[in-house]
């Protein structure tokens, strides 16, 4: 009763600093293979198609130029058919269409990334809320992940990892309150198909999904709105999977398990306790950590937390790229709301402690508060030095559009 307005400004300035930080540095432009095949996969969806047809520069067979000229990033050139198809999946390219309706140019894909970089602190917050607990703490946890250096970075480009987490925190959330109203059961099975859109890996969030569904299944009388709300999303996944690569089960990346061995393991767990500890702080993961001591007095939310989190970390632990460099940790970037949570749990019980112990009811308050200026500006510090914020790369390829529109002839 202190310090909610506090904190819930505390909130409303990180979400508007994300999306300032967004809508200042974020590239919505098709910079590199991710950005290109889901900017270019946004343009399918709106003209109605799965594939583009190739384009032949003038008279010149194509077996006499490099198939760079024809193939964008992103997308495989079959030659029997002159298709280009796209290697991406479709799930960020939904959002990036619907925001075209908005501005139908690079405009409308910045909207979305703001949207998307502002909605995950807020089902955060939200979540930690149905979790237990308190307005000021679940404030710290939206502020901690709102400004993870790995999160505010990855929210700033046209990929799918801050969607990833973004998709995470709701299907979470909403399987907690899916029993109150048949909306959140629908907008659960919507969430989930458009994980699956995503990233297939993000099947992984069932397990806490289906956790939270079972924790609550004496009052969850909307099963059948879950399902209903999930099967046209996920049929359409397998039927365009099929179409494109052969297989209901395929994706454009083709056979990627071997790049999963058992010796990437060790050096993997180090690369992510590092980094995760650079840019959350010691407090965060070690915090994380000790929630096992207190699996006794909430043990389903802990159940929810660590399972969410363990599946995603030990999964892409023996995937070959995620130990590569600092910012491959956007493999795991669903499981950092989990994280973050978790260790914020820890924090409330040693300062509910310290409270009771000094007999100084405001202290737990002035603890959040003072954590809340310490981790966030120990995160600010982790990824000044890692974030790079090129304005003049994203002005060199609006302007190169600018001249591809004034003087290139379509087609």
């Amino acid at each position: 009763k202190y310090t909610d307005p506090v904190f819930l400004l505390a909130l409303l300035a990180v979400v508007f600093g994300i999306g300032t930080v967004v809508a200042r540095y974020g590239k919505p432009i098709a910079e590199g293979s991710d950005a290109s095949g889901y900017i270019h996969n946004s343009r399918l969806i709106m003209e109605g198609r799965l594939y583009s047809e190739l384009r032949p520069i003038g008279d010149l067979p194509i077996e006499r130029i490099n198939l760079g000229a024809y193939q964008p990033l992103g997308f495989n050139l079959e030659r029997d058919t002159q298709r280009l198809k796209p290697i991406y999946p479709f799930g960020p390219s939904i959002f990036f269409a619907a925001f075209h309706l908005i501005s139908d140019n690079y405009l409308g894909i910045l909207l979305a990334l703001i949207f998307i970089g502002c909605a995950t602190p807020i089902g955060v917050y939200l979540l930690s809320r149905e979790l237990g607990l308190e307005p000021n703490w679940s404030v710290l946890a939206a502020c901690i992940l709102g400004l993870s250096g790995i999160y505010l970075y990855r929210s700033m480009l046209a990929a799918s990892d801050a969607l990833s987490a973004c998709l995470a925190v709701y299907c979470v959330y909403l399987a907690l309150v899916a029993h109150r109203r048949p909306l959140y059961a629908a907008l659960l099975g919507i969430c989930f198909s458009l994980a699956l859109f995503t990233r297939l890996p993000n099947a992984m969030i069932a397990l806490p999904v289906g956790l939270a569904l079972l924790y609550r299944i004496r009052q969850q009388v909307w099963w059948w709105v879950i399902i209903l709300s999930s099967l046209p999303g996920i049929a359409i996944l397998l039927w365009i999977n099929n179409e494109l690569y052969g297989s209901p089960l395929a994706s454009g990346y083709g056979n990627v398990w071997r790049l999963f061995k058992a010796e990437y393991f060790g050096m993997t767990m180090r690369h992510f306790a590092y980094w995760l500890t650079e840019l959350h702080t010691p407090v965060v993961t070690l915090g994380f950590l000790a929630s096992l001591l207190l699996f006794r007095k909430q043990p389903i939310t802990l159940v929810i937390l660590w399972i969410w989190s363990g599946s995603f970390i030990l999964f892409y632990a023996f995937y070959y790229y995620s130990h590569l460099v600092w910012w491959y940790l956007r493999f795991i970037l669903p499981a950092v709301p989990a994280l973050v949570i978790g260790s914020v749990f820890s924090l409330r019980s040693v300062s509910n402690y310290l409270g009771k112990a000094t007999r100084q009811p405001w202290l737990p308050a002035a603890l959040c508060a003072g954590l809340l200026l310490y981790i966030c500006f120990s995160e600010i510090a982790a990824y000044k030095g890692n974030i790079y914020f090129d304005g003049r790369k994203k002005n060199n390829y609006l302007m190169l559009n600018q001249w591809m529109e004034e003087n290139a002839t379509p087609g």
